[in-house]
């Protein structure tokens, strides 16, 4: 669409006419539903970076507890190593002894997902 005579992005205008101020280059308007022609402003969110965007579209992946060596369920950016508080809290109290697990890589599609002892 056009604006006083520029070529503008329509979700762009949506959320500037609803925040009563134009976007920063930076800023992203992300689509809740992923339907990039639905431009309700209830659709929309506003991003800071196009980083802050891009952690929004990783997929959850599965993940072992370092602690308890459960399987739970994350985004990659998350950076979670334990499956819950109350894990990460026993394991720094030495409740479960090490279980040599690596975390950092996601649990492979197809293996198995039970605890190993």
């Amino acid at each position: 669409m056009k604006i006083n005579g520029r070529l503008m992005m329509e979700h762009r205008w949506v959320m500037e006419q609803h925040l009563g101020r134009p976007l920063t280059q930076q800023e992203v308007v992300h689509h809740l539903n992923h339907d990039r022609l639905d431009n309700r402003i209830e659709n929309l969110e506003l991003k800071a970076s196009h980083s802050e965007h891009l952690r929004e579209h990783q997929h959850t992946a599965a993940w072992l507890c370092v602690g308890c060596g459960s399987v739970f369920y994350s985004k990659p950016c998350e950076g979670k190593k334990f499956c819950t508080k109350a894990c990460y809290d026993a394991t720094h109290r030495g409740v479960y002894p090490s279980r040599g697990l690596s975390f950092g890589e996601p649990i492979p599609a197809g293996s198995s997902t039970s605890p190993q002892p």
